[in-house]
């Protein structure tokens, strides 16, 4: 699948918070977000997932959708940088309301981190169970398009690590834009990157252009 947008615009009064940013994501491909805090990564996850209004043109597989069908038809897949499962349900009987195939729902309840988590609800897990359960969650849909905001913060280690598999096993079937403050974490595993500045997006083409963005990436 060819996931394109064109032209982003958003701009909050007179400040232009996005300006005509546009990429092309393919199934298979896993492309980082990155920029200072407050440079739109958040605002461009949202226009895609029409969270917001804004200037923007979707087309997938050279067909225009509307932003808010995206995750209507089921072709994205997005987890926020805020908590969104309810509080008060346990994550045993969250797993069938999320997935429907008993296979999948089986993927969950035997997963070596959210097995130890069936009993508890998500209003009493720490922000980063709270967070992993959100990505083993989401990610398992199987949506033509995943966007992940902040998927590592507040991860353990090994979550992290587990996550970065998690996520290269997901580019298998869908196509992916990611977005972290832990940007290393988020360098090892992508396939191409864009940094917003000023609401405009930079391709990185080599390690000349990670430094001129204050990047260290070894």
């Amino acid at each position: 699948m060819v996931f394109e947008l064109r032209h982003i615009s958003k701009s909050y009064g007179s400040r232009a918070i996005l300006n005509s940013v546009s990429l092309q994501v393919d199934t298979g491909e896993v492309i980082g977000i990155f920029g200072r805090n407050g440079c739109g990564k958040t605002t461009l996850f949202q226009c895609i997932a029409g969270q917001i209004s804004s200037s923007i043109s979707i087309v997938v597989d050279g067909e225009s959708v509307h932003p808010k069908n995206l995750l209507l038809n089921g072709i994205l897949g997005y987890v926020p940088q805020q908590p969104f499962l309810p509080a008060h349900v346990k994550i045993r009987d969250l797993i069938p309301l999320y997935l429907k195939e008993e296979a999948d729902q089986d993927l969950l309840y035997y997963d070596p981190i959210l097995s130890g988590l069936m009993n508890n609800r998500p209003g009493e897990l720490s922000i980063g169970e709270r967070k992993i359960t959100e990505l083993l969650l989401v990610g398992n849909l199987r949506r033509p398009v995943l966007i992940l905001d902040e998927p590592f913060t507040m991860l353990e280690p090994i979550q992290i690590e587990r996550a970065k598999e998690l996520i290269l096993q997901w580019a298998s079937h869908s196509a992916i834009l990611i977005s972290d403050h832990y940007y290393r974490e988020v360098e090892a595993i992508t396939d191409r990157n864009m940094v917003l500045e000023e609401g405009i997006g930079h391709w990185i083409r080599d390690q000349s252009d990670w430094n001129k963005f204050d990047y260290r990436i070894d």
